[in-house]
């Protein structure tokens, strides 16, 4: 939807268009800009492509907002409508193309390492994560949830760090944690991790409204039944199961934090699930920022702060929510590696694994650090691997 906002954001223009157009020259889609007002796209990337919508009439490009062309909006979306069916239809008519063998997203999966060097030493679910070396941050997390554990309140926490921190891993560890008291609405889709959480990417848009629809659509879709959020607020008792705290974890990169002001989305979201009756506020909302480098640059220091503001606990006359903003995980050694390793693993079995870990060139080129993304894909393999072929 082309308008003068669209062509001046830096992450639609830096990210979202190029990944459509790359795929778009790949075969594997039709990029199809619709002129939604007037504006200047004679240099934008999109512009040899054909536009929408087209008078019926003289086939000339006029944007929906223009009056004087369309009866209305909803002539010009039909138009759009029409047209982007047509093209749908060209593309199912085409031959299938090859399937393509997606690229790894990190490192090489362990699953064929614990096929070939299998261990007999059970394995809990908490070793899935690795938070323990956070023992602060964990600490803060759990008198956190306990303290506000049977209060009617909404429970809000936020996580700024580097990816390769993996700092996801302080709520997986909050969920196994308290894992009687606390019921995440998402798992992960796959039948063989059925009991690992699952954190997707909160789908931001430029409105928080939108933002919120989007976050509702996700979330109803995990409760006890499908609705309105209006009939929810009226009606919690018919889509909340039990009587736990129930937990929704959403990770958000920080290119798109910035550039959607994700704060007045979030705070979009909390103010609605606090329209809830008081007995049913026992949600704890979850957001996951990714921040590259947090810990090389100096101008880090002052987001962080503008954070720790924006989820400090509200003045008292608003009392529905509380949260808590933890950053800069540390960075992992390997001491801490061989520590933890020593803690799962037969000594013998561990030296393997170290092993295993050099080979694959795990720790970041430039420090002595690993990747936390790799250690904990380890530790979930070996998980997978005793209950599956231990104890199933």
């Amino acid at each position: 939807m082309v308008s003068a906002e669209f062509n001046s954001s830096r992450y639609i223009r830096e990210v979202e268009m190029k990944e459509a157009i790359a795929r778009h020259g790949r075969g594997e889609c039709r990029v199809v800009p619709v002129l939604l007002r007037p504006c200047d796209y004679s240099a934008m990337p999109y512009a040899r492509f054909e536009m929408l919508p087209k008078d019926p009439k003289d086939q000339k490009l006029k944007p929906i907002t223009d009056r004087n062309s369309w009866q209305s909006e909803d002539f010009a979306m039909t138009e759009v409508a029409k047209r982007i069916r047509e093209l749908v239809r060209e593309l199912q008519s085409r031959p299938e193309l090859p399937s393509r063998t997606p690229t790894p997203v990190h490192q090489p999966t362990w699953d064929s390492f614990f096929e070939n060097h299998p261990h007999g030493k059970k394995l809990e679910l908490l070793h899935t994560v690795n938070c323990d070396r956070f023992p602060s941050f964990q600490e803060q997390l759990q008198k956190h949830f306990e303290a506000y554990e049977n209060q009617p309140v909404n429970l809000f926490y936020l996580l700024t760090a580097c990816r390769s921190q993996k700092p996801e891993s302080l709520i997986s560890r909050l969920c196994y944690w308290f894992e009687e008291e606390l019921t995440a609405l998402v798992r992960s889709g796959k039948e063989e991790e059925r009991d690992l959480l699952a954190i997707p990417e909160l789908e931001v848009v430029r409105k928080p409204q939108g933002t919120f629809a989007n976050f509702w659509n996700y979330t109803q879709a995990h409760l006890a039944k499908k609705g309105s959020f209006e009939d929810f607020v009226l009606n919690p008792e018919d889509y909340i199961p039990g009587n736990s705290r129930l937990l929704l974890a959403f990770s958000i990169s920080e290119q798109v934090f910035r550039e959607y002001e994700a704060e007045r989305h979030i705070s979009f979201i909390l103010e609605q699930f606090a329209r809830l009756p008081e007995n049913y506020r026992r949600f704890v909302f979850c957001f996951v920022q990714y921040a590259p480098d947090i810990h090389k640059r100096l101008e880090a220091r002052d987001r962080i702060e503008k954070l720790d503001r924006f989820v400090a606990p509200p003045p008292p006359s608003v009392p529905w929510y509380s949260g808590k903003h933890i950053s800069c995980l540390p960075r992992v050694s390997e001491e801490d590696l061989k520590i933890w390793l020593e803690g799962r693993f037969e000594k013998d079995y561990c030296t393997k694994l170290l092993g295993e870990f050099s080979a694959r060139h795990c720790s970041d080129p430039d420090s002595a650090d690993f990747d936390m993304r790799d250690i904990e894909a380890m530790q979930k393999a070996a998980y997978l691997s005793y209950r599956n072929h231990y104890q199933c």
